[in-house]
């Protein structure tokens, strides 16, 4: 409780991630969350978005979509790979994979025979179509584009990742990537079915840090929310950490509090109780 108290003056940034966190399981924002933003903006607090997604499905599917361009200052896009300012739309940071290392680990992983992806300008780009593609287009609403990748990887990438349809194949990816060999390239696996590279800056406590220092903060001056365990670095450097109630006992076991799910206003009711 003496925690509680003593940093809720001090807080000047709050940062959310968004699916599981801000958006509710329909990919939907509540309208709670949208006041709890309002609230924030009265009090003179900022607040970020920190997600996986591209920086461009953020600014068309949830910030454009549920009218939140006065309300949300900056995005961290990519887990940290691109950072910006959304009052000028300038780039604070940027962290992407060069073309040689994108072409090094899609050669690695070729006897696997697993369908590529980047996630850039407003599209996942993908070398071919299953499942788990179908699945990102037609549930997630994430449009999905198929793309020759021997002529798309011409350019740096913000990422590079591998659609895995099974546990037995995702314990293969995982084996052939303690043999990959190139430095400055991290390796992860974000979801059940996802495998995927990054720069080896990227990462949302780093991109806390490169904010905070943009923006003239320290990151103890920060609140974050978040539900899967690709939040944890983020929830660390900030301070004040919040799990919704959705998140495993994992990650709620590591934050300073836990609020109720994303269901059911967990956003609005921890902002409201914590700064009122």
């Amino acid at each position: 409780m003496d925690h509680f108290q003593s940093t809720k003056s001090h807080i000047k940034l709050v940062l959310f991630d968004l699916d599981g966190t801000f958006l509710n399981d329909r990919k939907q924002v509540l309208d709670s969350s949208i006041q709890a933003l309002e609230f924030l903006k009265e009090k003179g607090i900022r607040a970020a978005f920190a997600t996986g997604r591209d920086i461009e499905l953020v600014d068309d599917l949830v910030i454009k979509n549920f009218k939140l361009d006065h309300l949300i200052d900056y995005v961290i896009a990519d887990n940290g790979a691109k950072i910006k300012d959304c009052s000028s739309d300038k780039a604070i940071s940027r962290y992407f994979l060069q073309v040689d290392q994108l072409l090094k680990i899609k050669d690695h992983f070729k006897d696997l025979k697993l369908v590529y992806g980047v996630g850039e300008k407003g599209y996942y780009f993908v070398s071919g179509e299953n499942a788990l593609t179908r699945y990102t287009n037609d549930v997630l609403g994430l449009p999905v584009k198929v793309v020759d990748f021997d002529s798309y990887l011409t350019e740096p990438k913000p990422k590079f990742l591998l659609f895995v349809p099974s546990s037995k194949q995702m314990e293969k990816v995982m084996d052939l990537y303690q043999s990959l060999d190139l430095e400055g390239v991290v390796g992860i696996r974000s979801s059940k079915n996802l495998f995927e590279f990054n720069h080896k800056n990227v990462n949302k406590a780093r991109a806390i840090a490169d904010l905070c220092d943009y923006i003239g903060i320290g990151e103890e001056e920060t609140m974050a929310f978040g539900d899967e365990m690709n939040d944890l670095a983020m929830l660390k450097s900030a301070g004040v950490s919040v799990a919704m109630g959705n998140a495993s006992d994992e990650l709620k076991a590591q934050a300073d509090f836990v609020t109720d799910d994303n269901n059911n206003h967990g956003i609005a009711k921890f902002i409201y109780n914590y700064f009122q």
